[in-house]
C-alpha cells in the first residue's frame, strides 16, 4: 500500500493447493487505524481465492483481532509448545 508516494503497508501470502498461508501484514505506525491492513487483507484474500484457495490461515497470532474484524471465523485452533514459545494458529474461510 502506498500513501503520499511512499510505501506504508505490505502483506505476504503463499498458496499451496487450495490453502493460502498469510505470512504477515505490516503497516507503518504513522498510518495505522486507517483501514490499510483491512484493505490489504481483503485484496489478498480475494486474489488467493481467484487463484484457487478455499481457505487461508494466518501465520501470526498478533493479528487475530484484524482477522475477526474482517469477518473471518476460526475453524480450528492449534496450540503447540516449543521451548518457551507458544503458537496459536486460527484457520479461517476466505471472505471478500
Amino acid at each position: 500500500a502506498r500513501a503520499e508516494g511512499q510505501l506504508v503497508g505490505c502483506i505476504d501470502a503463499k498458496i499451496s493447493g487450495s490453502v493460502a498461508g498469510l505470512a504477515f501484514v505490516s503497516v507503518d505506525s504513522a498510518y495505522r487505524r486507517r483501514g490499510i491492513a483491512s484493505a490489504l487483507l481483503r485484496g489478498t484474500a480475494s486474489e488467493c481465492k481467484r487463484k484457487g484457495a478455499i481457505s487461508m490461515f494466518p501465520g501470526m497470532t498478533s493479528g487475530v483481532f484484524l482477522y475477526e474484524a474482517n469477518g473471518w471465523r476460526a475453524l480450528r485452533e492449534y496450540v503447540g509448545m516449543t521451548g518457551s514459545y507458544r503458537w496459536l494458529v486460527a484457520v479461517g474461510q476466505i471472505k471478500e
